[in-house]
This record gives structure tokens, sequence and C-alpha cells, in this order.
């Protein structure tokens, strides 16, 4: 579907443009990085995929236990807990949602006080060393949220060639945007970007994985934009529209 979609904007278009026209606002974040890294002699960055983190938390949760170090994490979270799938799922997001709100180890470990969360500090503990051993040992490679956050960083100072020339900026299914996603769009819009966004709340299905509750809330506030809501449904046919509309009414 992407690249039906890529190929009919550049129909439309009628002219060339820098890499592909359709992408994932990742993909975009990483070629700003990217082309930013090459103009100033850095390294090229890598993005981290999913897997290869939590294998990394894998190896340094049984090192803690190899040598009896680490955080003291609670009864509840035992050693079998710790080593699970799950668990170790669980704590990458937090770490990426940690690390995305820039949440310092002074400002966790006051939460988790005011809480009475022991597992926040322990998490906290954890991802301090975790983010120290990782930034040495994988120097420029970053994970879905921090690529959002460095290609922030990079286009509140300009944007890089060959992106100087950018005008407008289509964003569909904000209602999936994390935090960083929006701090990304918000530096894009500052240096004379135009912005699109399209959006339905009622397919907000990223939630539970960090995307913001209030994207597009936030965006009206930051950008003091007056929505315009569609009058039609252009999903399915009046027949399933009616059903909805009546489940969603009881």
């Amino acid at each position: 579907r992407a690249s039906l979609i890529r190929d009919e904007i550049s129909l439309r278009l009628g002219a060339t443009t820098a890499g592909a026209r359709a992408r994932s606002l990742q993909a975009f974040a990483f070629a700003i990085v990217k082309s930013f890294n090459q103009v100033s002699s850095f390294p090229e960055p890598r993005l981290l995929k999913g897997r290869l983190i939590d294998q990394d938390i894998r190896e340094m949760l049984e090192g803690d236990v190899a040598d009896g170090s680490g955080p003291e994490w609670p009864t509840q979270l035992g050693l079998s807990t710790n080593g699970s799938p799950v668990f170790r799922s669980e704590l990458r997001e937090w770490i990426a949602r940690a690390d995305e709100y820039e949440l310092s180890l002074d400002r966790i470990r006051k939460l988790a006080r005011e809480r009475q969360k022991t597992e926040w500090l322990a998490a906290a503990n954890f991802r301090q060393k975790f983010n120290l051993i990782t930034a040495n040992a994988r120097p420029f490679s970053y994970s879905s949220t921090s690529i959002l956050k460095m290609a922030e960083k990079i286009v509140r100072r300009g944007l890089p060639e060959p992106f100087s020339g950018l005008s407008h900026l289509g964003v569909d299914d904000a209602q999936d945007l994390t935090f960083a996603g929006l701090q990304f769009l918000d530096s894009l819009k500052s240096q004379g970007i135009g912005i699109t966004v399209a959006a339905d709340p009622d397919l907000a299905s990223a939630t539970f994985r960090g995307s913001e509750p209030q994207a597009l809330a936030v965006l009206e506030k930051l950008w003091d934009l007056r929505p315009i809501v569609l009058g039609d449904v252009f999903r399915h046919g009046p027949e399933i529209r009616n059903a909805v509309a009546e489940l969603s009414g009881r």
C-alpha cells in the first residue's frame, strides 16, 4: 500500500524529491540524522531494532544476577519474572518512555517515593546503567524513540541538505503519535514547513506502546489549530456505519 501511495504522489508532484515521498516518521527522522552526520563527517547512524534492545536487556539482567549486582527489584518481580520475554519487553517500553520525557533519575526517585512504586526505582537504576553501557558499546545508534529526539535537536538548528528545500509535510494516523513524534513535528514547523495532519481518534491503537492519548489536543494548543472534521466516513459504507453508530450509542 505504501508503495502505491509513493508512486501516486510522485506522479502528482511531477517533480523529483529527496528520498521516498511516503515513509514512517522514524524513517524520515533517520534520514535527517543520516544527512546531518554526513555533512558533519560523523559515522552513519544505526537504527536499533527492538529485538536487539531486548537482547541487551536480557544480557544485562543475567549479568546482574550472576555477579549479584544491579538494582533491587521488588519481591513480586522475582528472578524468574525478570528473565521472561514479557518483562524485558515491558522494561524496554518503560525505558523508552522515560527517555522520551527526559525524566532524570532524581525525578523518578521522587515519583517512586510519592507513589510507593519500588519497581520504578529499580527500573530507573537499571535504565541509568543500561543507557551508559549501550551508548559506549554502540555510539551513533538509536532506538525508535531516540532517533526522533535526535532529529528534533538537529532540525531546531536548521534542516540539513537535502531537506532544506522541504516546504510541506503530510502526516497520517496522527492519533498514534508519541510525545517524541509530536516534538519532532513541532521542530519542523518551527523551520517554516507547512504540515497537514490527518487523524481519527477512534482508531488509536498504539497507546499501550507509548503514543500520546491527547496527541491532537496537544497539536491544537501548540499550533493554535482549529480542526476540520470530515462530515463523511470513507472507511466503510452506510450499512456498517449505521451498525457502528448503533453499538457506540448504547
